[in-house]
């Protein structure tokens, strides 16, 4: 009897250990780890983003936290008198190399993104001498990716915006009707080429796509109100049909928008999950990265730093909740309700609530993420020199420790338990206990 009550405790024991080994597992995988990525852009015609590389002491915590650093296109594009960007304010190409912006990224040891059109009705209506709408696309790009590198920079990522929407879209501009009237397949297709194209040319660049949630083109009606529930199911035959023809996308970046779920009743919480399994499958040859992209979403309406932060706080934290921290932790501004000049958010200093560093900042905690120690070394980079500091430390290195050890100890206890089970099952064969 007394065999029987010890072998039943040991065993409970050990379910218990086993139990707690699992769930600290399953807490720990909500938190980000170091293969987690900050990428930080900010809306087009911010008024103070030159400041970031003129001024890189009022914000040295958010950027030791940003991995990458993300551009607009048209911000790296030559500008044409005749064609002025007029939602970059300030912060176009001359300014740009004026500032050393694209050099100081690398001797931070930040990565460079940038934001290209793929597949958009522009480019099927004026193909300006093309044979296709993907050569011309990827010739746009290629200058982009040259203006950069010839002026200090290197561009890691190219990030492809929303070319499954922009192949089935219409669009007027100039009493001028554009639009591609692509098929998911020919879209596919287009965008094979795009990256053949550019490949050639910078074959070290990476790709990611990003795609809104919502499919706005399976916008609900009367007659099919349940439309908009395929958007993961046209995500998801896209992207295969794209790895069929050999592309390999590094990450995928979802754009939410939360009013539009709400409103065609998309399960949020489900679709999100059902991606992260796809994007995470054992499966798929090539995992393909997951991140969503945090601005204000909820209404489009904020006309204020505090209103836009708070919405994308609570977008954040809701996210979190449902599917813990994403790969990629996508911090980025396109703001223009109410802002037809896109300088919404303001980006410093951080120490100042509610401007975008700040929020990156506050939404990295909000992740679970601790600040990296900023030494002394690494205050002085207004000359542009190698920081030791911000961008070089490991940013969870602590986490990191406490994790191994915590779990180290669990392991420990666990075998221990099983050495005494083991051992007291012996006992009672070698002293027949019954």
């Amino acid at each position: 009897m007394f065999y029987k009550f010890t072998l039943c405790l040991y065993y409970m024991k050990f379910k218990l250990i086993i139990a707690i080994l699992i769930l600290f597992i399953s807490i720990v995988s909500a938190q980000p780890n170091q293969n987690t990525e900050v990428w930080f852009t900010p809306n087009s015609g911010s008024v103070d983003m030159l400041n970031l590389f003129n001024n890189p002491e009022q914000w040295t915590s958010s950027r030791a936290i940003v991995d990458v650093y993300g551009f607009y296109a048209v911000q790296a594009e030559a500008p044409f008198a005749q064609y002025p960007c007029t939602i970059c304010g300030q912060n176009i190409l001359p300014n740009l190399i004026n500032t050393q912006a694209f050099s100081k990224l690398v001797q931070w040891n930040k990565k460079i993104s940038v934001e290209v059109s793929v597949v958009k009705p522009f480019a099927c209506t004026y193909l300006e001498g093309f044979a296709t709408p993907s050569q011309r696309t990827a010739y746009i790009t290629q200058h982009i990716i040259n203006n950069i590198e010839s002026n200090g920079g290197t561009v890691e990522y190219l990030v492809m915006d929303e070319p499954l929407t922009g192949g089935a879209i219409t669009v007027t501009s100039n009493n001028v009707t554009q639009q591609c009237n692509y098929n998911l397949e020919q879209t596919a297709d287009a965008v094979a080429e795009y990256i053949s194209i550019v490949r050639a040319i910078y074959p070290s660049v990476k790709f990611v796509l990003v795609e809104p949630y919502p499919d706005p083109i399976l916008s609900p009606t009367p007659q099919n109100p349940i439309s908009a529930q395929g958007s993961v199911i046209r995500l998801q035959q896209f992207i295969t049909a794209l790895e069929a023809r050999g592309v390999q996308l590094h990450a995928f970046h979802l754009d939410v928008n939360s009013e539009a779920a709400t409103a065609w009743t998309t399960n949020l919480a489900t679709d999100l999950n059902t991606l992260k399994q796809f994007f995470a499958s054992p499966s798929r040859t090539n995992p393909i990265r997951f991140g969503v992209i945090f601005n204000e979403n909820i209404n489009y309406q904020a006309q204020t730093n505090q209103q836009y932060y708070t919405a994308t706080l609570n977008f954040l934290n809701n996210v979190k909740n449902i599917i813990g921290v994403t790969e990629d932790v996508v911090f980025q501004s396109w703001h223009d309700l109410n802002d037809p000049l896109k300088q919404l958010p303001s980006n410093l200093p951080e120490n100042t609530s509610y401007t975008h560093t700040n929020l990156i900042i506050n939404g990295w905690q909000a992740l679970g993420g601790t600040l990296p120690n900023i030494t002394s070394a690494s205050q002085n980079t207004t000359q542009g020199q190698n920081q030791t500091g911000p961008g070089t430390q490991p940013k969870l290195k602590k986490e990191k420790i406490i994790l191994t050890i915590t779990i180290i100890i669990l392991v420990t206890v666990i075998f221990v338990l099983a050495y005494k089970l083991i051992k007291t099952i012996k006992l009672r064969k070698k002293y027949k206990y019954k």
